[in-house]
């Protein structure tokens, strides 16, 4: 069995949001509203089932239905009329958006009190930026007894919070400003005791001009460090979840609010369609407006005849959804003879440059080996969430007790014909590249081998074939072009507008000839939107799609068009179908929405994960989670986290999800490439950071891996944490896991109130988590967690012909030592949690043995002599030399570690900042033996935007000769030469040949 297709995300719209529909209509004759921010596409149910619980993961029902009605595209909540007298919940906050004199108003649904936004950026096309204000409104149910109090971070404007219950105000704060410090936000309430019971909370935002603008609204109940009998735990500071269980936190969209969110929903979603119908190609927008819709440009069709056969695309022209009905490509031509010429005119003009011989369409000669790779492959490595299962769990997997029929699960992108219209090697090349051809991003990257490609394009050629009726491929002989067809078909596909959503790649444009009415000036009850009118391009959309799409042309006509990345991130999140895999904002993911499919989803490792180790991750506030280098990488370079898990992570091209990642972060309300003041990893922290990984403490090693080495459950690997998570959010999940994830193994070392591994920091929930944290960001350059299979009896490490750099524990430059090696014998090392070179030696270079074979922080031994020290404290201050020297570096004294660079000869240059006098200068600082005889180290020193001030040197021990063209002076404090410059421009350079 087959499913027919129902355009996934819009049929689990139905529910509330179309018995607001009513409301929905008369809202749109005015300002018209937009989406609940971050998911346009959720069920607004009242649920019957539980999906699990995050910060702001909603509980998604689905009512009662049969698949006959998912079918028909016309599903309706089953508990019929007695539930649609039932007042809707919905979860998240009613946002109120204006301009600073309420001219323009707009109100729409927001998951989670959270933006950020730069300058010229709004939370909504139609108004302005600057001055912007925003008020978020929500009834907050409180699930147990406890003491807890709010907080936000507010940038570029002015922010207040009230927490009221019914007989009174309980709780407010206002102001601006960040979490600094250990505080939990720029502002913070007192600590209030709550009951059980519903709350109102409001929040404001007035921005200050266009400044660059942000709010993030916490909350957290206070941490019970001695917990007895029934008390529940507190939890971290995290962001008001959604909720509509009533066992569970939740913030609910006032009831008198509900029609107008339901109604903005609607909105938003009929933009995503004029993007992703691509309806913007033809009806071009004002130029403001662009950014208003996901770009979602048609495939290039340059090569089409290298990939489709001439009598499928020939029925493509003709009816594209009587080969494929949930395609986006409309059926333009009408029924006409001239229609039925232009389509074979057509054809004969795409094929004009490159056509396939005719035995290349041949279906593929079945062999039991490629088939059963590319059978598993299409069914493992995630092809069934977009398109559907073609065999049973039991066909595929051999496994007892699983399924024999094939699930009818919902899919929304249906193959269509695919043995008509490919050529196997064709397919093949596709699957590894299909961005070359779909620049729309609709068809991601596997990541597959060449071998892989070839397997799954075989396997599904075949399938295809057999389930296709008897004699239906009649291609026989070579396809001949006529070049007088296939001039007039050049200009039918430039009048027909085929060009305005078609480029041709590397072929010659074609110039559209269609004249079509710009967006702003559609009838939205004629055209396209008319299903019984036969003379426009006609779409394989729902009521309910064509619905959205007028209130999407209502809220554009008239729009500023300002760049809302909130509300983009939303549509694109949709329009690239994400929620085929992943749930975020309560809405989408496999379990519990596509349950028929969950038997796909394994794991390529034999250990016991649970379904964390199966499924796709939730994505909700997934910008406050992860970095956004890591989502980068992700989405656009294939990185992976979790290897073991057989579905893959596909990629994308820049063009698809550039902004999709800056997105994410604006709507969780922080910066792309800021994070909270993370703790300095000073040699105690990082040392207990160690000992809780260890077998004999918190074990993390039995579960996560360690750069790679795993001693049983491969999970994430420890030595990835830092560059992937945001330490923000790390603090308040592994204190709280299950809050997060609810039924994750993930253990909840700090549910009792401290960990059990009290000989670590008291067990302290605060210090601990602090302390791995030193210690992942010490990268794959971390000495291994006791316990860890060793890797060989010894690490000696020896400099060849280039220098060497090593980063470990070294004996006096603590956790973030740097070793540094030269051909020559002489040695140096640089401690980055100071900022210092530290000293120099001769003879051997490392032996890190000590370092990875679990036997504590520091290199056991194997350095040669040391030949000169530097004295403590920073070489560089900002002003005359002082007396003292000072003694402290790092962060707290101004001096800020930003990392090293390699020249092309391996030497490398190590960039900090030094801040004083109200300034800060950049510092590049290079090491190396000196070439003559007598002097031992050169040690250069680049100052950048040192101008008019003056900066001191410390040479260390030993005699310093000069070499600057700035203006110098020299002097002796505590027994070691300073220099002291005044550098006459921004940049100045200074080398100390340094003899002992």
């Amino acid at each position: 069995m087959k499913a027919t297709l129902v355009r996934g995300s819009e049929s689990r719209r139905a529910g509330a949001a179309w018995a607001w529909l009513g409301v929905a209509a008369a809202a749109l004759t005015g300002v018209v509203v937009a989406t609940v921010a971050g998911s346009f596409g959720r069920s607004l149910m009242t649920p019957m089932g539980d999906a699990g619980f995050a910060p702001g993961l909603l509980s998604v029902g689905h009512g009662s239905w049969d698949a006959g009605a998912w079918e028909a595209g016309a599903w309706q909540p089953g508990a019929g009329a007695a539930a649609a007298a039932e007042p809707a919940i919905v979860p998240g906050w009613a946002l109120t958006v204006a301009d600073r004199d309420a001219r323009s108003s707009v109100v729409k649904g927001a998951m989670f009190a959270s933006f950020a936004l730069k300058e010229g950026e709004s939370l909504d096309p139609a108004v302005p930026a600057s001055g912007l204000t925003a008020t978020y409104e929500t009834t907050l149910h409180v699930a147990d007894d406890g003491r807890y109090r709010f907080a936000f971070d507010a940038e570029g404007g002015e922010a207040s919070i009230r927490v009221l219950s019914a007989r009174g105000e309980l709780a407010r704060v206002s102001g601006s400003g960040v979490a600094r410090g250990g505080s939990i936000g720029g502002a913070v309430t007192p600590w209030t005791q709550l009951a059980s019971g519903t709350y109102t909370v409001t929040v404001r935002f007035a921005r200050r001009g266009d400044a660059p603008a942000r709010l993030r609204v916490v909350w957290e109940r206070q941490w019970l460090r001695q917990r007895t009998g029934d008390q529940k735990q507190g939890f971290k500071p995290e962001p008001i979840p959604f909720h509509t269980d009533p066992a569970m936190d939740g913030a609910r969209v006032p009831a008198n609010r509900a029609g107008a969110v339901s109604a903005a929903e609607l909105a938003l979603h009929g933009r995503r369609l004029l993007g992703e119908l691509n309806c913007v190609a033809c009806h071009a927008p004002e130029a403001k407006q662009a950014g208003m819709f996901p770009a979602m440009p048609g495939p290039y069709l340059g090569e089409i005849g290298r990939r489709a056969s001439p009598g499928w695309l020939l029925k493509w022209v003709l009816e594209p959804h009587a080969l494929k009905p949930s395609s986006a490509m409309p059926d333009v031509l009408g029924d006409g003879e001239r229609d039925a010429q232009d389509a074979v005119n057509i054809v004969h003009y795409l094929l004009s440059s490159n056509t396939a011989e005719a035995s290349e369409f041949a279906t593929p000669t079945p062999h039991d080996a490629v088939m059963s790779r590319g059978r598993t492959l299409y069914h493992t490595v995630g092809c069934v969430s977009c398109h559907g299962p073609m065999e049973s769990p039991a066909a595929v997997f051999d496994e007892p007790g699983l399924e024999r029929d094939v699930p009818a699960a919902l899919v929304k992108h249906p193959h269509g014909n695919l043995a008509g219209k490919w050529r196997a090697a064709s397919l093949a090349e596709f699957l590894r590249d299909p961005s070359r051809v779909h620049p729309a991003g609709r068809m991601p990257d596997f990541n597959l081998t060449p071998e892989e490609s070839d397997a799954l394009a075989n396997y599904l050629m075949v399938a295809w074939e057999k389930a296709a009726p008897a004699g239906r491929r009649t291609m026989t002989e070579k396809f001949v072009v006529d070049a007088g067809r296939a001039a007039l078909g050049r200009q039918a596909f430039a009048a027909r507008g085929c060009a305005d959503c078609h480029a041709m790649g590397e072929r010659a444009e074609v110039p559209s000839t269609l004249k079509a009415k710009g967006l702003n000036v559609l009838d939205a009850a004629r055209g396209c939107l008319d299903g019984a009118d036969r003379a426009t391009p006609r779409f394989s959309i729902s009521e309910e799609d064509r619905s959205a799409l007028r209130a999407g042309l209502a809220s554009v006509k008239g729009s500023a068009g300002v760049p809302a990345p909130v509300d983009h991130q939303a549509m694109m999140f949709d329009a690239l179908n994400c929620r085929a895999c992943h749930a975020k904002d309560g809405e989408g993911g496999i379990p519990g929405v596509v349950d028929e499919l969950n038997p796909y989803f394994r794991t390529v490792v034999e250990a016991e994960l649970g379904d964390e180790g199966r499924f796709p991750p939730v994505l909700t506030q997934v910008g406050w989670k992860l970095t956004t280098r890591w989502l980068t990488d992700v989405l656009m370079e294939g990185a992976r986290a979790r290897p073991y898990m057989a579905t893959r992570m596909p990629k994308f091209g820049a063009a698809s999800v550039g902004v999709l990642v800056h997105g994410l972060a604006a709507h969780d309300g922080v910066w792309p490439d800021t994070d909270a003041p993370e703790p300095t990893p000073d040699d105690e922290l990082v040392l207990a950071g160690r000992k809780l990984m260890g077998e004999t403490s918190l074990n993390c090693i039995s579960c996560h891996t360690f750069d790679g080495v795993s001693t049983g459950v491969p999970a994430p690997d420890i030595t990835g944490f830092a560059s992937r998570l945001r330490y923000d959010w790390w603090r308040s999940y592994v204190v709280s896991p299950k809050r997060f994830k609810p039924g994750t193994r993930m253990s909840a070392f700090y549910e009792m109130g401290r960990s059990s591994a009290v000989d670590v920091l008291s067990g302290d929930h605060e210090r601990q988590p602090d302390a791995m944290w030193a210690y992942f960001q010490l990268g794959k350059f971390a000495p291994p967690p006791e316990g860890l299979p060793a890797r060989g009896a010894t690490l000696s490490l020896r400099v060849g012909e280039r220098p060497r750099v090593f980063r470990s524990f070294l004996k006096n430059a603590g956790s973030r030592g740097i070793a540094v090696g030269y051909p020559s014998g002489l040695h140096f090392a640089f401690d980055a949690t100071a900022v210092r070179l530290v000293e120099a030696w001769r003879g051997d270079f490392v032996d890190a043995t000590g370092a990875w074979k679990g036997r504590g922080g520091t290199i056991s031994g194997g350095q040669g002599p040391t030949v000169w020290t530097a004295p403590a404290g920073p070489a560089v201050v900002i002003g005359p030399a002082p007396e003292p020297w000072p003694r402290a570096g790092g962060v707290g004294a101004g001096y800020a570690y930003k990392g090293y660079e390699l020249d092309a000869s391996g030497v490398p240059t190590f960039t900090y900042t030094v801040t004083g006098e109200g300034r800060t200068v950049t510092v590049r600082e290079t090491f190396v033996p000196h070439g003559r005889a007598g002097a031992l180290i050169d040690r250069r020193f680049e100052l950048i935007g040192a101008g008019g001030l003056t900066v001191s040197i410390n040479a260390g021990g030993g005699k310093a000769e000069v070499v600057t063209k700035e203006r110098f002076t020299s002097s002796s404090v505590g027994g070691t030469t300073v220099v002291t410059v005044s550098p006459a421009g921004e940049r100045a350079d200074v080398v100390l040949e340094i003899t002992p």
